[in-house]
């Protein structure tokens, strides 16, 4: 998803002192936006912010204040690994759900 990585990359640097996310989730994605059928939640790709991308956009690390003692929260199922990906790349201290709510 472009615009969350794009909104990030345009604070100053040191400026963001945490995230909260509340939403949909995967153990491997958060999902922006979400559709439903009677089958199952949707989503397509450009809608979700992966783990993997987290990695790709580590130069967005200066933009962190890392020293900040407030948490970004991902609310959500299965957030676990995202928030621990988050804090392993972004130095912020981070939480997440292991399982469903």
């Amino acid at each position: 998803m472009g615009g969350f990585w794009s909104v990030l990359a345009s604070m100053a640097d040191g400026s963001i002192s945490r995230v909260w996310y509340s939403g949909h989730a995967a153990p491997d994605h958060l999902f922006l936006s979400l559709g439903h059928s009677e089958e199952a939640c949707t989503a397509n790709s450009n809608d979700y912010i992966t783990t993997a991308e987290i990695i790709l956009h580590s130069h967005l690390a200066s933009k962190f204040k890392t020293s900040t003692p407030t948490m970004s929260e991902f609310y959500g199922c299965y957030t676990k690994n995202f928030a621990q990906k988050w804090n392993n790349v972004f130095g912020v201290p981070t939480a997440g759900a292991i399982n469903p709510a």
